[in-house]
């Protein structure tokens, strides 16, 4: 137990798969995504259990376009309301390091 690493960049692709089947697990996906953002701002590129991740580094913030998706298919406003904060700070620190 507690070996599993999740590659954030990958959940989120994965996010959008399970889409297809499972309104529940692609939400899952996300938003517990979401809440491994660092102090900085950003998700980091992997997190696993113990509180490690990377707090040097991140992908392309791809979880917005995911977030959408997902709202486009279901209309569930909660669900974009949860992950509103924590995807504007993500776009946001990407606008910052861009410069």
């Amino acid at each position: 137990m507690g070996r599993l690493c999740a590659l954030r960049w990958d959940t989120f692709f994965a996010a959008s798969m399970a889409a297809i089947g499972d309104r529940d697990l692609a939400y899952a996906n996300s938003l517990e995504m979401l809440r491994e953002e660092t102090p900085a701002g950003f998700v980091p590129n992997y997190a696993r259990a113990g509180g490690w991740k990377s707090f040097d580094r991140s992908e392309a913030p791809v979880g917005a376009i995911v977030v959408l998706d997902l709202y486009e298919k279901y209309r569930e406003r909660w669900f974009v309301e949860d992950a509103f904060a924590p995807l504007l700070k993500w776009n946001r620190w990407w606008a910052s390091i861009a410069i």
